[in-house]
């Protein structure tokens, strides 16, 4: 009896610190993802600001040339996030459309369970969503 529920003990504790671990793992890594998300910003104004030195040092550019540069470098780095957005949204419509068409070939009880998949997604889809910034339907 004694080793049975030593056994049981065991496997409990294990249990317990996998499940432990895996709440400390989601935490930090929802913390580093939004910590990234804020400073991915400032990433891309440093990175604009070294490929200007880079280039000004390597073209020997003037300090209007390099002015003009940084220009032509904020005006892409802007055009890149508008265009990222309108994919991303061109992206949801699309989801949306053919989550549209596949409730159409779905029975009463099918159309419901697939709702509730589209409500309740796994902690995988929604860490994906949040990345994307959709996690609001």
């Amino acid at each position: 009896m004694t080793s049975r529920s030593n056994a049981l003990a065991v496997i409990a504790g294990v249990f317990l610190i996998g499940c432990l671990i895996g709440i400390a793992g989601h935490h930090f890594w929802e913390v580093w993802e939004e910590s990234f998300r804020k400073n991915s910003k400032v990433s891309e104004e440093r990175k604009t600001q070294a490929q200007t030195e880079r280039l000004t040092q390597r073209l020997r550019l003037n300090s209007q040339q390099e002015a003009q540069l940084k220009t032509i470098l904020d005006e892409s780095r802007r055009e890149i996030y508008e265009s990222r957005a309108e994919w991303e949204s061109t992206l949801r419509d699309i989801r949306a459309h053919s989550n549209e068409k596949i409730i159409g070939i779905l029975n009463d009880e099918q159309k419901n369970q697939f709702r509730l998949m589209l409500k309740n997604p796994d902690s995988r889809e929604r860490a994906n969503e949040k990345k994307r910034g959709d996690g609001d339907r």
